[in-house]
């Protein structure tokens, strides 16, 4: 999943379980996810769309909600801890930055990991350290954000995607999240640059 975001939210163009550059030379123009949306960065009017708005489970990229809470409600140099549960609370063998129970990074370098290694460890930390500052809990804070972004058929319970079967989203969705994202300067820094169309 290493630059997912980035593909993601230079096009906004999302799918569900593949994302795909046009760009692309050998791209015959043959469409194989069984989702898709292409919105306006900035008006967010649908360009493209197929099966926009069918539940899928969208994996990884719930991070960039993740990673949006983040942004808006945390401090980057804040401290996280990282507690026995987001170390070893993730699905076995799944993507992750290697981090100790116990460890001590900022919630910018557990953001870098978040995005670079698309790490499981790094999102259940980061999920912790915003319901500490919140005194929410990260779904009602990842639920509320969404539906404030304009989506209308997800439900999401955890920071990373690891499979829950409550754990869902929509290509649209997606796009109208990522479409929040790409207002922040420094999101748009940690998760590699959005061109500058998007500000």
């Amino acid at each position: 999943m290493k630059k997912i975001f980035s593909m993601a939210l230079c096009c906004l163009l999302i799918y569900m379980n593949t994302i795909t550059v046009f760009a692309a030379p050998a791209w015959d123009g043959t469409l194989t996810s069984e989702t898709a949306v292409v919105i306006d960065g900035k008006s967010g009017q649908i360009i493209y769309e197929k099966n926009a708005h069918q539940k899928m489970y969208p994996a990884s990229t719930t991070k960039i909600l993740t990673g949006l809470l983040a942004v808006e409600q945390g401090n980057m140099s804040d401290n996280i801890t990282y507690s026995h549960d987001a170390v070893y609370g993730i699905e076995r063998g799944s993507s992750h930055a290697s981090i100790s129970v116990g460890e001590v990074l900022t919630l910018e370098q557990s953001m870098y990991a978040l995005s670079i290694e698309s790490a499981n460890d790094a999102a259940a930390g980061i999920g912790e350290y915003l319901e500490q500052k919140t005194g929410k809990s990260l779904s009602t804070l990842m639920n509320e954000r969404a539906v404030e972004a304009g989506a209308m058929n997800s439900n999401f319970v955890n920071p990373h995607g690891l499979p829950d079967d409550n754990h869902y989203t929509t290509a649209y969705d997606l796009a109208m999240i990522a479409k929040e994202c790409i207002k922040y300067e420094k999101f748009r820094e940690i998760f590699d640059a959005v061109p500058d169309f998007a500000t």
